[in-house]
């Protein structure tokens, strides 16, 4: 039995095979004299050696990164799931270990194809879900880059407050003595919103109006116009304002409940003088 080690020059890098044969013009022979034919071909494993080499660390194609959340899979809360799907250009020895939102990640898959997954405990970071993936190698040992970035582009955003109300305000006239016969109201959230409609508003009168709410107008996510006419509003005395009367399904992107029925003291409301004004000559 016979060593022959290799090193240096480009070994380090080299990506493909290296074969060890016999140097022509050599004699071999065993202790009884005969000679070891070292012409033509060899067959494999007879009087050469092949081995394969792989310097290259392996690399994540791709990376993308989605929750369960039942609104959008681009939002979590407590109680969601995270999840990383990962794809390698080769085959992983073992799992990468991942930790998602700064905790450690369940990571489950084979070869180039795994996946990483959190849940969401009650009280979690809000912001950015920064997830890292490390400690991974292929089968010659070659340790992969830690990886913090998904390749294409998704990002999962922890929030577990609820939305409110940041504005009730006068938009069409602007002025809060009025005798239109149709005025509109712009409500502002704080953050983007689902579930809004006309049919969880209504008018907080004093005194009371046949007046409705005949237009409801999504302007964006976050910001509502409510149109009020109709009814006696041409001749009609009084002030009003817009209120919630049902917040069921309205939340956040994330999926967090509107809780607060009125949750603006601050809303304006429009004041209505039909009565007319008398006409005095000084002279």
């Amino acid at each position: 039995n016979y060593e022959v080690s290799l090193s240096a020059g480009d070994l380090d890098n080299l990506n493909g095979r290296v074969e060890l044969n016999f140097a022509p013009g050599q004699t071999i022979q065993d202790l009884a004299g005969n000679a070891l034919d070292t012409s033509g071909t060899p067959a494999p494993n007879d009087n050469f050696f092949v081995m394969a080499i792989d310097a290259s660390a392996p690399t994540l194609t791709s990376v993308s990164i989605v929750s369960n959340n039942s609104v959008s899979t681009a939002f979590a809360k407590n109680g969601d799931q995270i999840t990383l799907s990962i794809t390698s250009d080769e085959a992983l020895v073992a799992a990468p270990t991942v930790t998602i939102a700064g905790i450690s990640a369940s990571v489950t898959g084979s070869g180039t194809n795994w996946s990483a997954t959190v849940t969401l405990p009650s009280s979690p970071t809000e912001g950015a879900a920064a997830f890292s993936i490390s400690n991974f190698e292929d089968a010659a040992g070659n340790a992969g880059a830690t990886v913090t970035a998904t390749t294409d582009a998704s990002t999962v955003t922890i929030d577990v407050t609820e939305p409110r109300l940041s504005t009730s305000n006068r938009l069409t006239p602007l002025d809060e003595l009025t005798n239109a016969d149709s005025v509109v109201f712009r409500l502002t959230f704080n953050e983007p919103i689902s579930g809004l409609d006309a049919s969880k508003l209504r008018i907080a009168p004093n005194p009371a109006t046949t007046a409705s709410i005949t237009a409801f107008n999504t302007v964006d996510a976050q910001t509502y116009d409510v149109t009020v006419s109709g009814g006696d509003l041409a001749t009609y005395n009084g002030r009003f304002t817009v209120q919630f009367s049902d917040r069921t399904g309205v939340s956040d992107l994330a999926g967090n409940s509107f809780s607060t029925t009125n949750p603006l003291s601050g809303a304006q409301q429009y004041r209505f003088d039909n009565e007319g004004g008398s006409v005095f000559s000084i002279t």
